[in-house]
This record gives C-alpha cells, sequence and structure tokens, in this order.
C-alpha cells in the first residue's frame, strides 16, 4: 500500500491560509456591499481621490517617527539617514500588508532590520512596544476628544458611546498588564520562564516530540531582562516619550484624515 506524505506547514502558513478562508467568507456574504462599492466608484473625484497617496505615506512616516525617535534618544541610529528610516518604515508596512500575520511578520522583520543598525532585540522590542503604546494612547485622546465634540453638537448614540468606551477600557487594561508585567524584574523572569515553557510544549506537540527543547532556557529571560532595563530608563526620563507622542498624534490624524478624504472623493465631506 503507498502512503502518501504530505508537507508539513509552517505556523505562519496556516495562519495565511486561514486569513485567505476568512477574507473568502467575507467576500461571499458581503458581495452586496462590494457591489455597491463597485458602483460608487463611477461618483468618485478622482483628483481628490489622489491625495489619498501622500496622506498614506505621511501615515507611514509617522508611524515610522514614533519608532525611530525613541530609538534616536537612545542614542541608536546615529549613522542611519531620513531616507533610511522612512524606506524602513514603507517596508514595515508592506510586510505587515503581503503577509497577514496580525503585525508578528512586521514586527519580526523590523527587528531582524534594526538588528543589522546595531540595535539589540530587547531595545527593537521596547522601540515597537512604544509604538503601539503611543498609537494606542493618542487614539484614545483623540477618540474622547471626538465624543466630546458629538456629545455638544447632539450626534451621539448609546451605541457609539458603549463601543468608545469598550475599546478604550480593553486597550487601557492592556496596557496596564504589559507594565505590570515589566514593572517587576522577577515577575518579568518568572513570565518569561513560563513563557519558554509553553512554546516548548508547543513545538513539541506539533513535532511529535521530536523536539523537547526547541528553546533555550535563557533565551527568552535574556530578552525580557533587556526590555526591563529599557523600562527602568523611561520610568527615570519619561521626557524621552514625549516626541514619540507627537508622532502617535500625527499618525492618527492622517489615517483619520484618510477616511476624510475617501468621503470627500465620494462627494460625502465630513464636518
Amino acid at each position: 500500500m503507498i502512503k502518501l506524505a504530505f508537507p508539513r506547514l509552517s505556523f505562519r502558513t496556516w495562519v495565511t491560509i486561514i486569513t485567505l478562508i476568512l477574507l473568502f467568507v467575507v467576500i461571499f456574504f458581503g458581495w452586496d456591499e462590494i457591489s455597491e462599492a463597485w458602483v460608487l466608484l463611477g461618483r468618485v473625484d478622482l483628483l481628490i481621490l489622489s491625495l489619498l497617496i501622500p496622506v498614506q505615506l505621511f501615515s507611514y512616516y509617522a508611524t515610522g517617527g514614533i519608532i525611530f525617535s525613541y530609538l534616536k534618544a537612545k542614542g541608536n541610529l546615529k549613522n542611519t539617514t531620513h531616507w533610511q528610516m522612512t524606506r524602513m518604515a514603507l517596508e514595515l508596512n508592506f510586510v505587515n500588508h503581503v503577509l497577514p500575520s496580525g503585525g508578528a511578520a512586521g514586527f519580526s522583520y523590523l527587528g531582524w532590520v534594526l538588528h543589522r543598525h546595531g540595535v539589540g532585540p530587547g531595545r527593537a522590542t521596547m522601540a515597537q512596544l512604544i509604538r503601539f503604546l503611543m498609537t494606542f494612547i493618542t487614539f484614545v485622546l483623540l477618540l474622547g476628544v471626538a465624543v466630546i465634540v458629538l456629545a455638544i453638537d447632539h450626534q451621539m448614540n448609546r451605541f457609539v458611546l458603549l463601543l468608545c468606551a469598550g475599546i478604550a477600557v480593553l486597550g487601557i487594561g492592556g496596557t496596564l498588564f504589559v507594565l505590570f508585567i515589566i514593572h517587576s524584574r522577577n515577575r518579568l523572569l518568572r513570565f518569561s520562564n513560563w513563557l519558554t515553557y509553553l512554546g516548548n510544549k508547543f513545538v513539541r506537540f506539533f513535532s511529535r516530540g521530536k523536539k523537547v527543547n526547541a528553546i533555550p532556557k535563557d533565551v527568552i529571560p535574556n530578552f525580557f531582562i533587556e526590555l526591563h532595563e529599557d523600562y527602568e530608563e523611561i520610568h527615570k526620563d519619561k521626557k524621552i516619550l514625549i516626541v514619540p507622542f507627537i508622532w502617535g498624534i500625527l499618525a492618527n490624524v492622517a489615517d483619520a484624515a484618510l477616511l476624510f478624504v475617501a468621503f470627500w472623493a465620494l462627494g460625502a465631506p465630513i464636518n
């Protein structure tokens, strides 16, 4: 009897396959809306729509500015030009969009690129965590301003208010949890040891017991120790986050401007 040998797929490949399946499901059930959107494209003002390109490029540049302004303040990337940082920001967004992995691909890619510029893995991770934190914190602030404006203008309904509150609570809760873990060295070491155990157990399960200790015991703890040291330095000098915070505001404003331009191009400007 002939046994068929099927190739083993990596975790990232499975994520890509599942993402494509979900994308197909979304297209199937949303086909009526897609057809309507296609009809609306005939009413688009192409000149106004072309404004999306510079706004999107600025959004990418501002997102990169959060990361690179922090690294510059820490003494890294001294010989890196603005053009190189802009290119890295574009590459980061390109990888995140081409490889559907929930941002993990771009996270790994930027860490690899920064390593080539002399940035350690812990600091590269901290820079990307600051990117997420600053983007979210400034988003919540802008969201709060928008909610207040809508409430004053009597255009706020209960569902939108609950949705905004839910987003804020979940995001703030996640941020506080990350800070809770990173703040204590002992707590961070216990978490990293648990993560090492969980990772090895995961690999052992999918390799059918062939790989017992795929992740060495000191790799993740050493990585988190470097992360904790960067956190301690930030805790002592909080002014280092001012410039990333400003870039975070600009990034969110640029993302909101994309929606404004899109509605404007359709002849329905947002006031």
